[in-house]
């Protein structure tokens, strides 16, 4: 920096400047923790009903219900930062992905992903990545396995009363 705008503008004026320009767009520190996970056999439906139930268990308050996706809260901020859970479903053929995103927001302008590691005022992060573990477990659970495979064309047949492969019309034998 040369010494005339040093002169002109000083340290705090230009961090004050920056913090305010941070502020007005919000683009401080934005990191969530991600995780795809694929639930075979399962309906975009039941993943959002098996979603809510653990929003319910878990005390997370959802603050956002669309159909692709839905989005809660849990802590208010006061004692501990408040973290967030959002859960997207893609239907896919054979099942859905959940696509699930977790943070903690910090004063409402930067997003933190969560850590497993976090260190020194890093509880919140540890509280919120074992939150996720448990939302991926139940998601990976609630998965349904094919009761049997097709002789001919080796795709899974989810449904259990068919003698017909209902993706290549083989008999099933």
């Amino acid at each position: 920096m040369s010494s005339s705008l040093r002169s002109r503008y000083s340290i705090k004026s230009i961090s004050a400047a920056l913090e305010s320009y941070f502020l007005s767009n919000s683009v401080i520190n934005v990191s969530r923790t991600k995780k795809d996970i694929m639930v075979p056999g399962r309906t975009a439906e039941e993943i959002r009903v098996l979603v809510q139930k653990w929003f319910a268990e878990n005390d997370v308050e959802v603050i956002d219900n669309k159909p692709n996706y839905i989005k809660g809260r849990w802590g208010v901020g006061l004692a501990t930062a408040p973290k967030y859970f959002q859960v997207s479903f893609l239907p896919t053929q054979g099942g859905v992905i959940a696509q699930t995103e977790g943070w903690i927001g910090v004063y409402g302008i930067s997003e933190q992903s969560f850590s497993a590691t976090a260190l020194m005022g890093g509880i919140p992060r540890r509280e919120g990545w074992q939150a996720m573990e448990r939302l991926w477990s139940t998601l990976q659970a609630f998965s349904k396995t094919p009761s049997r495979f097709c002789p001919a064309c080796g795709r899974s047949i989810m449904a259990e009363n068919v003698n017909f492969c209902p993706h290549c019309g083989k008999p099933l034998g």
